[in-house]
C-alpha cells in the first residue's frame, strides 16, 4: 500500500515539474527586467598586441599606442641601455611588455640580470617562455618557466597550430597536444593563465580566396579548454602577408577579429608589427625604424572599432558555439571538422541566414545572455549576410557592430541583421518591462 502511495506521489510530482517546464517555455526564456544593465560603467581593456618590436624610440611607442596597441612582444637581445629606454617609453605610452626569452636561452646571458632590474615593474606584463613548443618539449615547459620565477609577471607559451602535423605536435591528435600544454604548464602558473595559438586562416588571393579548413576546429578546442580550465584565450591575427598567406585589408583583419570574438577570445596580437620585408614577408605594419605602411591605418581602424566596446564584451564569458549554413548551402569545410558545436542556443527558436555564420553564446555574471554572430563568408567574396533570428519573448536588443552601439525594438521577438562582408554583431537580448 505504501509503495502505491509513493508511486502516485512521484507521478504527481513529475506532472508538477512538467507543468513548470511547460509554463517556463510558454512564458519565454528571458525574464522580464525593469531596466537595461549599464555596461558602460566598466573600463576593462581588451588585449591588443604587436609581435616584432620596432626600434626603441619614444615616437615608435607613441605610434603603436595611437594605433590601439596595449601590449608589445619584445625580442631578447637588448642591452642594458636599450632596456632602460624600452621600459621608459613603454611606461610613458601605457604599453605593457611581453619579453620573449626562447626557453632557457636568456638564463645563459647577462641580459637576464639587466632585465631583472624590472622584475617588479608594472610595464613587464609577461615572460614569453616558449613559442610553439614541439611535443617533445612540452614536459620541460614547467621547469623552464620556473627559471623565471624571479619575475613578477605572467609566464606565457604560444601553441603550435594543428597545421604543423603530428610530427611536430607529437600527440595522437591536436586536442591531446593542447591539453598537454595546459596541464604541464598553463594551469601551474600563478596569475593570468593564457592559452594562445597562431593559426593564420586566409590563403589564396582576393580573386581566389581560401580558408584553412582546420581554423574553427583548432579554435573550438582552445575554447573548450578555456572553459574547462578557466583560461584566458589569445590568438594571433594575420596582419602581414608572408609565405602563401593572403594580403591584408581592413576586411580581412575585421573578419578574423570577429570570428575570434565569437569563440570567446580575450586577447589578440597582430602578426607582425615591425618588419622590413625579406622576400618571405611583406613589409609589416611599420618598418623596423618605425615608418608606417598602409597596414598601419588598416590595423588602427579595426583596433579602435574593438576598443569602442571592449568593456562590454569583456563582461561576458563564452559558453558554446554554433555554426549555421546559409540558404542553399549544403556544407562548409570548416564546419565539417568541428565536433563541439551545438545545434542551437536555448533562447534561439529559429535562425535564417543567407550566408554561413559563426555564433558564440555568452553569459555575464548576472546571468544575462548575449551572442556574437559573424558573417563567415570569406570577406574577399564581398557577400552580405541577411539574417533573421527568432528570440522568443525578447522585445529589445542592445547591438554592437564595428564598435557602434544601437538599441533596437524586436517585433514578436524577431531580430533582423544585415552583416556586410567581414562584419559581426554582438547582441544582448532583453525582455524589458514596458
Amino acid at each position: 500500500m505504501s509503495k502505491k502511495i509513493l508511486i502516485i506521489v512521484f507521478i504527481i510530482f513529475l506532472g508538477f515539474l512538467s507543468g513548470c517546464e511547460k509554463e517556463k517555455l510558454e512564458s519565454g526564456f528571458f525574464k522580464e527586467i525593469k531596466e537595461i544593465p549599464n555596461y558602460d560603467e566598466y573600463d576593462e581593456t581588451f588585449w591588443i598586441g604587436g609581435w616584432n618590436d620596432p626600434e626603441i624610440t619614444l615616437l615608435n611607442y607613441q605610434n603603436a599606442k595611437a594605433m590601439g596597441l596595449n601590449k608589445m612582444f619584445v625580442w631578447r637581445g637588448k642591452t642594458e641601455a636599450q632596456l632602460d629606454n624600452l621600459f621608459n617609453y613603454a611606461s610613458q605610452t601605457g604599453i605593457e611588455i611581453i619579453y620573449t626569452v626562447e626557453g632557457n636561452y636568456l638564463n645563459e646571458l647577462s641580459e637576464k640580470d639587466a632585465l631583472l632590474k624590472y622584475k617588479d615593474s608594472d610595464v613587464l606584463f609577461g615572460i614569453n617562455v616558449f613559442d610553439e613548443p614541439k611535443g617533445e618539449k612540452v614536459p620541460e615547459l614547467y621547469s623552464i618557466g620556473k627559471s623565471y620565477d624571479e619575475f613578477n609577471s605572467i609566464k606565457y607559451v604560444n601553441l603550435y597550430p594543428s597545421t604543423v602535423g603530428k610530427e611536430n605536435t607529437g600527440y595522437r591528435d591536436y586536442e591531446d597536444y593542447a591539453r598537454a600544454v595546459v596541464e604541464n604548464f598553463i594551469i601551474k602558473q600563478d596569475g593570468l593563465k593564457v592559452i594562445s595559438q597562431d593559426l593564420y586562416p586566409l590563403k589564396g588571393t582576393p580573386t581566389n580566396p581560401k580558408i584553412v579548413p582546420v581554423w574553427l576546429q583548432d579554435m573550438e578546442i582552445l575554447t573548450k579548454l578555456s572553459i574547462e580550465y578557466d583560461l584566458f584565450t589569445h590568438f594571433f591575427i594575420l596582419t602581414t602577408k608572408h609565405y602563401d598567406y593572403r594580403r591584408t585589408s581592413v576586411e580581412t583583419l575585421r573578419y578574423q577579429i570577429n570570428v575570434f570574438l565569437a569563440h570567446g577570445a580575450k586577447g589578440l596580437t597582430h602578426f607582425t608589427y615591425a618588419h622590413d620585408g625579406d622576400g618571405r614577408f611583406d613589409v609589416a605594419i611599420t618598418y623596423f625604424d618605425g615608418r608606417k605602411t598602409e597596414k598601419y591605418e588598416m590595423a588602427k581602424t579595426v583596433n579602435h572599432e574593438l576598443l569602442a566596446w571592449d568593456h562590454v564584451y569583456l563582461q561576458f564569458d563564452i559558453i558554446e558555439n554554433m555554426y549555421v549554413l546559409g540558404e542553399g548551402h549544403s556544407s562548409n569545410p570548416c564546419f565539417e571538422l568541428t565536433k563541439y558545436d551545438v545545434e542551437t542556443f536555448d533562447y534561439i527558436k529559429e535562425i535564417y541566414t543567407t550566408e554561413d555564420a559563426v555564433l558564440g553564446n555568452f553569459k555575464d555574471k548576472d546571468g544575462n545572455h548575449a551572442f556574437m554572430i559573424t558573417n563567415f563568408a570569406d570577406p574577399d567574396l564581398k557577400k552580405t549576410n541577411y539574417i533573421e533570428i527568432d528570440l522568443g519573448n525578447a522585445n529589445m536588443a542592445l547591438i554592437y557592430i564595428n564598435g557602434v552601439k544601437k538599441m533596437v525594438d524586436l517585433n514578436n521577438g524577431i531580430l533582423k541583421l544585415e552583416l556586410k562582408p567581414s562584419e559581426g554583431a554582438f547582441v544582448i537580448p532583453f525582455n524589458l518591462k514596458k
